[in-house]
C-alpha cells in the first residue's frame, strides 16, 4: 500500500474513533457529572450507551471481510492438455 494511502486512511480512522470517544465522553458529563466520581456508575453508563459503536464495528468488521472475500485471487481453470 502506498505510504500517502496508508497515512490518509490511519488520520482519517482515528479521526473517527476520536470523535465518538470524545461524543461518549462529553454525553457522560452531560448526563450525569458525578460520573467521575462513581465507578460502578461509570462502568454501567459505558455499558449502556456503548452498544451502537460495537454494532458498528461489528459492521465494518463485517464489510471489510467481504472486501477480502471479494478481493480473493480466483482460481481459474487452465486446459489440461493430455
Amino acid at each position: 500500500m502506498n505510504f500517502a494511502v496508508f497515512s490518509f486512511a490511519t488520520i482519517i480512522g482515528s479521526a473517527i474513533s476520536c470523535s465518538i470517544l470524545a461524543y461518549l465522553g462529553k454525553r457522560a458529563y452531560e448526563v450525569a457529572p458525578q460520573l467521575l466520581a462513581d465507578p460502578e456508575a461509570f462502568m454501567h453508563f459505558i455499558k449502556t450507551e456503548s452498544n451502537w459503536i460495537l454494532i458498528i464495528a461489528g459492521l465494518f468488521a463485517a464489510l471489510y471481510l467481504i472486501a477480502m472475500w471479494m478481493m480473493r485471487p480466483r482460481e481459474t481453470s487452465t486446459p489440461r492438455g493430455g
